[in-house]
């Protein structure tokens, strides 16, 4: 067994606030770093995904969100993360149809610049709205 000191108590402590408060938030969040990989993901995100038949290797910590975007076709998406990324706007918003088999619904996705937070860029926060 392992005895933590108070260094190592005082280090993993924020992480699990900041990890707790990130699962708190009911809106599906992605922390995105300066590079577009996902390098955090709340539960809310991991349950949209699981319930939408995500793949999380491709939701999912680890992931290039500008590369998905390439991939998608989401032009409009990936040339405005590119903008936010390279500072030259703080945040990009937008309404996009997301339509399940079983209700019709959209989302507003919110991109909003986190640069002086640890070079982590970008919160990515979809919010629900039914049509």
């Amino acid at each position: 067994m392992k005895i933590i000191g108070n260094s190592d108590k005082k280090r993993k402590e924020p992480d699990d606030f900041n990890r707790t408060v990130l699962d708190s938030i009911p809106f599906n969040i992605a922390i995105v770093s300066k590079t577009g990989d996902i390098v955090a993901v709340n539960d809310a995100w991991k349950n949209f995904s699981e319930q939408n038949d995500g793949d999380p290797s491709r939701t999912g910590v680890g992931m290039n969100y500008l590369a998905v975007c390439k991939a998608a076709g989401e032009n409009l998406v990936h040339d405005r993360l590119k903008d936010i990324l390279e500072n030259r706007i703080p945040q990009f918003s937008f309404e996009y149809p997301c339509d399940s088999p079983t209700e019709s619904r959209s989302f507003n996705r919110h991109y909003i610049d986190f640069l002086s937070c640890n070079d982590l860029i970008l919160l990515l926060n979809y919010a629900l709205v039914s049509k």
